[in-house]
Order: C-alpha cells, then sequence, then structure tokens
C-alpha cells in the first residue's frame, strides 16, 4: 500500500455544484455511519449558492470532514479533485442530492474485507419527489470475474456504471492513472467503472443490500437540456466496442446499451427543440444500425423493443408517444 494512504480509512468524495437544498440530508446520513474509520471530501464545484459556506460549517463542526473550494470544471472534475488528494484506502463518490443508511460504509468494507474483493458494490431504492419509493436493485450477491463483471454493468444482476454505490481501491485507481473522463457530460462513471473493472480480479455485487437512496428529481432539473457533451458520452460505448479482450456476446449487449441510449438522447434532443442535425442523424444511424441486435436480445423488454423499432422507422412519432412520459430519461 502507497505510503500516503491510511490503511482500512474510506474517503468519502462528495462533488457539490449548488445543491444547498439537498447537501443537509446528504451529509447528516454520511456522519451517521456506523462504521468509524472515514473521511469525508466535500469538493465545492463553484458553487453559486450556499453549498460553500454549508460546506465550511460542516467542516468546522466535524473533524471528518474537509472542504475544497475550486473553479468549476463539471462533475468528473470535481471527483478527480477528491480523488487526487484522498488518504484512504478506498474511495467512493456518493452524489450530494442523494442519502444512505447507517450501515452504507460498513456493508462496503465487510464485502470488501470477507472476499478480498477490488471492488464491492451495493444495491440502491429509487426515491421520487412524490415521497414514493422503489427498490432500484434485486438478486442474490454475486463474485465476478473481470469479464463477467463488465457485463453486469448493463445486464440483470446490475451493478449499472453509478460511482455512488461501489468502493474502489485507491491503490488501483492511482496505479493506473484513473480518473473521470472530463470531456462527456454523461456515462463519464460507466467508462470509469468499466477501466477500474479492467484492472481488478474479485468484484462483488450485492443487490438486495439496497443501502443507497437515489432520488429522482424532476428531469429538466436533473440533466439540464440537451447538449454536445452529454452527446459526446454515447462515445463511450464505441470505446467498449473496441475492446479486443470482450467476446461477442458482450459486445452485443453494448451494442443494445448504445441502441438504448440513442433514443434516450434522441428523446432529450426533440424535447429541447434542440438545432445539431448532424447528430441528431448520428444517433438515427446508431439505433437503426443495431435495430436487430436489440430485437432479437434476451435482455430487453419487450415494450423497449417496441419502442426502438417504431423509433428506427418514424423518430417523430415515437418523440410524440414518449411525450407523455415527462421521465423518460
Amino acid at each position: 500500500m502507497n505510503s500516503d494512504m491510511k490503511k482500512g480509512l474510506i474517503s468519502v468524495v462528495v462533488p457539490i455544484y449548488n445543491l444547498a437544498e439537498f447537501l443537509p440530508k446528504c451529509l447528516d446520513s454520511l456522519l451517521n455511519q456506523t462504521f468509524l474509520n472515514y473521511e469525508i471530501i466535500l469538493v465545492d464545484d463553484g458553487s453559486m449558492d450556499e453549498s460553500p459556506s454549508m460546506c465550511d460549517k460542516y467542516a468546522e463542526l466535524y473533524e471528518k470532514v474537509s472542504v475544497v473550494h475550486k473553479k468549476n470544471g463539471g462533475l468528473s472534475s470535481a471527483r478527480n479533485a477528491g480523488i487526487l488528494i484522498a488518504e484512504g484506502e478506498y474511495i467512493i463518490f456518493p452524489d450530494p442530492d442523494d442519502w444512505v443508511e447507517k450501515d452504507y460504509l460498513s456493508t462496503l468494507y465487510e464485502m470488501q474485507s470477507y472476499y478480498n474483493a477490488d471492488l464491492t458494490c451495493v444495491g440502491y431504492i429509487l426515491d421520487f419527489e412524490n415521497g414514493n419509493s422503489i427498490p432500484g436493485t434485486d438478486g442474490e450477491l454475486s463474485l465476478f470475474d473481470r469479464n463477467e463483471a463488465k457485463k453486469h454493468l448493463m445486464i440483470e444482476p446490475s451493478m449499472k456504471g453509478f460511482a455512488w454505490n461501489k468502493l474502489y481501491k485507491t491503490s488501483i485507481i492511482r496505479e493506473n492513472s484513473l480518473l473521470f473522463l472530463d470531456d462527456v457530460g454523461t456515462r463519464e462513471d460507466l467508462d470509469f467503472a468499466y477501466r477500474y473493472i479492467n484492472c481488478s480480479d474479485i468484484i462483488v455485487f450485492s443487490p438486495k443490500a439496497r443501502l443507497y437512496h437515489y432520488f429522482q428529481r424532476n428531469m429538466a432539473t436533473t440533466h439540464g437540456g440537451y447538449s454536445t457533451t452529454k452527446y459526446q458520452g454515447l462515445s463511450v460505448y464505441d470505446k467498449m466496442l473496441n475492446d479486443e479482450m470482450m467476446d461477442y456476446t458482450f459486445k452485443n449487449i453494448v451494442r443494445c446499451e448504445l441502441c438504448s441510449a440513442s433514443m434516450n438522447f434522441l428523446l432529450l434532443y426533440t424535447r429541447w427543440k434542440a438545432s445539431k442535425t448532424n447528430e441528431k442523424n448520428a444517433m438515427l444511424k446508431m439505433i437503426r444500425k443495431n435495430l436487430l441486435v436489440f430485437l432479437l436480445s434476451k435482455y430487453q423488454p419487450f415494450s423497449r423493443k417496441i419502442q426502438a423499432l417504431i423509433c428506427a422507422i418514424s423518430p417523430q412519432l415515437y418523440c410524440r408517444l414518449r411525450k407523455i412520459d415527462k421521465n423518460g430519461m
């Protein structure tokens, strides 16, 4: 272990930008952990609301909490700033508008210790603004090698690409110079998880340990509209498809994810009346190119296959039909 890392310590890196409304609930849940050996690094990414002063207040009140104030650079930039100063043997990245159960860190740490895992992952709950909640994950505890784990970033039982439900080893991150991509507006966490798993041997996932509360805010608030940087997030799938180590089955899984993601972005493009015609055409091309694989996939629900078929034939009709779904992303 590197001399600048403290054995058994978990570094909790929280990237923050203009989320003062949600921050207390998040930080209070992190400070209420049964696991005691951890630090909280708040990275204020140039917030213009009360977040900076709120971060400073928590740092004054709690020894575990430290703050970094930086110029706005985006989510990846904020997480990377935390990686560079983290002192823990392990690192995790909860979002500031979510909250966690009190055994969030202890469960992840105990799984890591018991299985000698390079990556441990827990399940989550979807919490909605109307107060309703539903499980986000289900299934029995699974041990994966790196090839199986990469598939289960996208198929059930799915760990997803999220950064906030995974405990990473800081040594693997630093030895392989892993950082979050800062030139894409989405899928940067999926890309990070994928590259990290490529450097790992044992991955453990416990879907029923739903210890993270993923808050589902209004789509317009959460996604902030269509942009070219978000569209560029689709390039993450292209990188996966160029992975020579992956088999035919995995590449078809990625092609299905690319098709589905392109459908989502096309919907967002239409809702926000974007004018990047070349990007729209590229998304349609990706949908049509991967349509047959998508329709034949055993992992895609029938309703989604119908949507894909409609989208490939008439994207205008697809977008009209989906217009009533305000949470389509």
